[in-house]
């Protein structure tokens, strides 16, 4: 399970890493800008984000939308001022946990990280059924073993699933990011898709496993085979 703590502070890193469960692997991020790319990026299971102030601008709180709807992300606050406002709003952001950074923060993550909403974390990141490997997908392409992030293998699972059909992109946008972020994200779908290529292909440039056609969005030519986590 990869953890992203969102925070300038390495006293905060430190107390947080000292309480991680077994198994568990800790990604400093410094900073919230971006937030949503650098958690794909790095295939993060669990963000814990420190949180200075007691209001949340609108910014903040669409990210935090946009990583628990996912489903793959879960959000952890550890917040200097924790007020019921703060915490009305990150229960309607699909926030699990705001913390008090009170002095007892050490004995709140350890009781945390035994509950079943951290269980659930645990076991989503290493489930057998989506086959990740802390948050990571190996599939086998053209008798390759490539490595993908999970939006990466949500996007090539589609295209394979079209069996050499096309899919549109919104039908791919909308499935991977939600019917409500799907039209917003085309420029998304582009980098990743991009991303595929780069990993994939054995000429990114001309392309001949995902194939692209203006009106009719994508489509996977290859032979793939996603049966097992390799490696």
């Amino acid at each position: 399970m990869m953890i992203a703590v969102v925070s300038s502070s390495r006293t905060l890193t430190g107390r947080i890493r000292s309480q991680l469960p077994e198994g568990a692997e800790l990604t400093p991020v410094h900073g919230a800008k971006n937030l949503v790319r650098r958690c794909e990026e790095l295939c993060v299971s669990l963000a814990i984000i420190e949180v200075l102030e007691p209001e949340v601008d609108s910014r903040t709180q669409t990210d935090w939308k946009t990583l628990t709807r996912s489903g793959d992300v879960s959000i952890v606050l550890v917040a200097r001022f924790s007020t019921p406002a703060l915490t009305a709003v990150a229960l309607r952001c699909g926030v699990a946990q705001v913390f008090s950074d009170d002095g007892h923060l050490e004995e709140q993550l350890a009781a945390w990280f035994t509950s079943p909403d951290a269980v659930k974390v645990r076991e989503r990141a290493v489930s057998p059924v989506i086959r990740e490997e802390y948050g990571r997908t190996r599939v086998r392409v053209a008798g390759r073993e490539v490595l993908l992030t999970r939006t990466e293998y949500r996007i090539l699972g589609l295209l394979m699933d079209g069996k050499g059909g096309f899919v549109t992109t919104r039908s791919i946008t909308e499935k991977v990011w939600g019917v409500e972020d799907g039209f917003s994200r085309k420029d998304d779908l582009y980098v990743y898709v991009a991303r595929l290529r780069e990993k994939i292909e054995v000429d990114p440039s001309r392309p001949a496993l995902i194939i692209s056609s203006r009106g009719f969005g994508y489509a996977f030519y290859g032979e793939a085979d996603e049966s097992a986590l390799l490696g």
